[in-house]
């Protein structure tokens, strides 16, 4: 059963998103809670194993930044989102969500594991069972439902992807981001 308006046509590509960084950042940017200046975008950079990625470095825990896609799906039925990231840094870990599906008023959160190291680590996030999200909204935190999943594509204006993790520095890159129809 879909929940999408129209019928996918099962020739087409099941890819609703992609970023591989090769020519340009696309639309991703480094974004923060309560960001008041423009946006910084990131950098490209080269990946040892060759190809480009996004880039961004900071010094201190605040502000907590990610990297974020500001895109809607709203509609469809997405199922995955795939992505290469390589996270590093200095100083204590500070605990926080890794991966947001974030709307207005709450936001799906999920931690990565196995967390990101200083090496490229790939991920397939399942958008399609609640078990591995929690919601988050002004009264706290509970698991996720699959209503919550369906409702956080449904209204979501962003994906995030959190790059700072350290409280003396941080240092991330990203490669290969998809989102991906359910299939």
């Amino acid at each position: 059963m879909s929940l999408d308006n129209a019928a996918l046509d099962p020739r087409g590509s099941f890819l609703v998103f992609a970023e591989d960084f090769e020519v340009d950042d696309g639309p991703v940017f480094i974004g923060w809670s309560g960001m008041v200046t423009p946006a910084p975008v990131p950098e490209r950079v080269a990946r040892a194993t060759g190809g480009m990625a996004a880039h961004y470095a900071s010094t201190g825990a605040d502000p907590a930044w990610s990297f974020v896609v500001p895109e809607t799906w709203h509609g469809y039925d997405i199922g995955v989102v795939r992505f290469d990231l390589r996270r590093s840094g200095t100083g204590s870990p500070v605990p926080a969500a890794d991966v947001r599906l974030v709307s207005v008023n709450a936001s799906l959160e999920t931690t990565l594991l196995p967390p990101p190291a200083d090496a490229w680590t790939h991920y397939d996030l399942d958008l399609t069972s609640p078990s591995a999200w929690t919601f988050r909204d002004s009264s706290g935190t509970r698991p996720a439902t699959a209503d919550d999943l369906r409702n956080a594509i449904d209204s979501a204006y962003g994906l995030a992807i959190r790059g700072q993790a350290f409280t003396a520095s941080s240092d991330a890159s990203l490669d290969n981001l998809s989102v991906e129809l359910f299939h």
